[in-house]
């Protein structure tokens, strides 16, 4: 998708068909689907700081250490 948030958020839409047709039910309110950008938008106060502090703890060789052991877990 090369970045472009328009065909994430189509993609994104999507996903939430492909729930619908596989039978979730989403009208009795157990199952709210929510955009991470609003989310961020919202609560901006509390989202920033804690991106700032993970950036301070956490080198971007160990991030990426973690990320490929959660892709290899989530593979199985």
């Amino acid at each position: 998708m090369g970045g472009d948030l328009k065909k994430i958020e189509t993609v994104g839409r999507y996903m939430i068909e492909i729930r619908k047709a596989a039978g979730m039910d989403l009208d009795n309110g157990k199952v709210e689907f929510v955009w991470s950008s609003e989310e961020i938008n919202a609560r901006s106060h509390e989202y920033w700081p804690r991106v700032m502090d993970i950036a301070r703890k956490y080198t971007v060789n160990r991030m990426t250490r973690s990320l490929a052991y959660y892709d290899a877990y989530c593979a199985y």
